[in-house]
């Protein structure tokens, strides 16, 4: 929780300004950062299970 507090505010920024989010951004791949940004959007938790991500069972 805490972390996520000290990103809370700042969190499109800091991780398109973290090493994994500058190289996607290089890549052109911005869309994929931002989307990684959005909070409370999801519906879903992906798991990877295999070498497939999958829907997480409630």
């Amino acid at each position: 929780m805490i972390a996520w507090q000290g990103v809370a505010e700042t969190l499109p920024q800091s991780l398109a300004a973290c090493a994994s989010g500058r190289e996607l951004r290089a890549s052109g791949y911005p869309q994929d950062v931002a989307i990684a940004a959005e909070v409370d959007r999801s519906t879903a938790v992906p798991v990877l299970e295999d070498r497939v991500f999958r829907t997480a069972s409630q």
